[in-house]
């Protein structure tokens, strides 16, 4: 079976696919420490209310952490209130220690972005390098795993056959 673009890019997917948990995993952590310090820095009633009613609020997902003159600006998954009524973002005061820890984090994440990205174009570089299934078995054993599946006739193809398409588009033509 040759390898075709599309299914490298699937059995990439699949193999990049522990890097993407460890990114979500370390953005979850990010996330709730940053989370964390923003709801520190709003007004208890304020974040009470805001939690009842949210509808009634300018809202924002984007946190400003400020340590002295230092400003890093995070994206968290859930909505806070802002105090202006662009929704431009949330500044919050955090000790040394925090901006840190969430510069560290941040900076963690972005090169296990880049790790999955090379790594993922290597796969792909290297299955349509092989070409075909035979060679990708001898070489690469361990994307083979997942390249079984499609030699399997039972798995759905990942292109049509020439004369589906054909059908398709003679279906369409004019008159």
């Amino acid at each position: 079976m040759n390898i075709t673009k599309a299914i490298a890019e699937q059995v990439a997917t699949k193999m990049v696919k522990p890097i993407a948990e460890r990114i979500s995993n370390e953005h979850d952590i990010l996330n709730d420490i940053v989370k964390d310090i923003a709801v520190r820095g709003i007004p208890e009633q304020v974040y009470d209310t805001f939690t009842k009613y949210p509808r009634f609020f300018y809202q924002t997902r984007a946190i400003y952490i400020i340590n002295g003159s230092q400003v890093t600006r995070v994206e968290i998954k859930e909505w806070l209130p802002c105090g202006g009524s662009c929704g431009c973002g949330l500044n919050v005061p955090c000790t040394a220690e925090e901006s840190e820890k969430v510069s560290v984090l941040q900076k963690r994440i972005e090169e296990l972005r880049d790790e999955k990205s090379r790594t993922y174009n290597s796969i792909v570089n290297t299955l349509l390098s092989l070409r075909n299934s035979k060679k990708v078995k001898e070489a690469f054993p361990e994307a083979y795993e997942y390249i079984k599946g499609y030699e399997d006739k039972t798995t759905t193809e990942v292109a049509l056959p020439v004369e589906t398409i054909m059908n398709t588009i003679n279906k369409y033509r004019k008159e």
